[in-house]
């Protein structure tokens, strides 16, 4: 079987499975980039071991991080690992493949100061919602894009969340302050549609929204994804470290991240113990 064939075989059997759109568009777009490297009309088994070291290591080469590159070969692994499965290829050829994850870097969460000025830079009623939910639920930015306004129910004080990843739902506090700007933002909006923001507001034109309210605030790296962890931050500070909580206001299939975010804070906790109690 050809390469792209494949390729689209399998992308076409994620999409019916549940993964996330977001999942599905990621890994269309780096297995069809293997597919064009390689040569759409040949074979899988062209796809081998060797082909692939190069094809990583090109990366490297042309100054990709490693994230980047173990990313890719994660992917790979399992498009290749679903072939041998199905009986196109006789066995998956990474098999065993070892390739080095990267070093995770935290993201600083926004200071008090950072916050105020961001909600301050807010030039109209769906900024300032928008920037009130991200700090105040840590949604994803593809969660939050994605509500309809059956998802808010204003009485309780809840919002209803679509994961990206699985589509799992989970339930998440809108609590007094997030809930005045919705209302403020809803009562001057025009036609939803059932949307929550306007049609075709995605995370793409979230971040660029985004970008130009920290350049207008002074707050630099203003982008979605830093405001969950300026969530998790503030949430373990307040909660006395309740990993548990988190996980599930996250909406982390798993504790892997969520143990990153409480090392952060135990780090921390030891530079003010140290700092306390220095011996000189």
């Amino acid at each position: 079987m050809a390469l792209s064939e494949a390729t689209e075989l399998y992308l076409s059997e994620l999409a019916v499975t549940g993964r996330s759109p977001r999942t599905v568009d990621l890994q269309t777009y780096l297995l069809r980039k293997l597919a064009t490297a390689v040569g759409k009309g040949h074979p899988v088994t062209a796809v081998n071991h060797d082909c692939i070291s190069i094809y990583l290591a090109n990366f490297l080469k042309a100054g990709r991080k490693q994230s980047y590159v173990a990313l890719n070969a994660k992917v790979i692994r399992r498009f290749l690992g679903w072939a041998a499965e199905t009986g196109i290829i006789k066995e998956n050829p990474l098999r065993g493949m070892r390739v080095a994850a990267g070093t995770w870097r935290p993201v600083p969460p926004f200071t008090h100061d950072e916050c105020r000025r961001l909600i301050v830079a807010a030039k109209n009623p769906m900024q300032t919602a928008l920037v009130y939910l991200l700090l105040d639920t840590g949604l994803r930015a593809t969660e939050l894009t994605s509500l309809c306004v059956a998802d808010v129910d204003l009485i309780k004080g809840e919002i209803r969340v679509t994961a990206g990843k699985g589509g799992k739902v989970r339930v998440v506090a809108l609590n007094p302050i997030p809930r005045k700007a919705i209302l403020a933002y809803l009562s001057e909006r025009v036609g939803s549609n059932g949307l929550l923001w306007p049609e075709g507001y995605d995370r793409k034109k979230l971040g660029g929204m985004l970008l130009t309210l920290g350049h207008r605030a002074g707050v630099e790296h203003c982008h979605p994804h830093r405001f969950r962890h300026t969530f998790a931050s503030y949430f373990l500070k307040a909660s006395g470290g309740d990993a548990l909580a988190l996980k599930a206001l996250l909406g982390h299939s798993s504790l892997t991240m969520v143990t990153r975010y409480v090392g952060v804070l135990e780090g921390e906790r030891a530079v003010e113990v140290h700092r306390a109690h220095s011996l000189v």
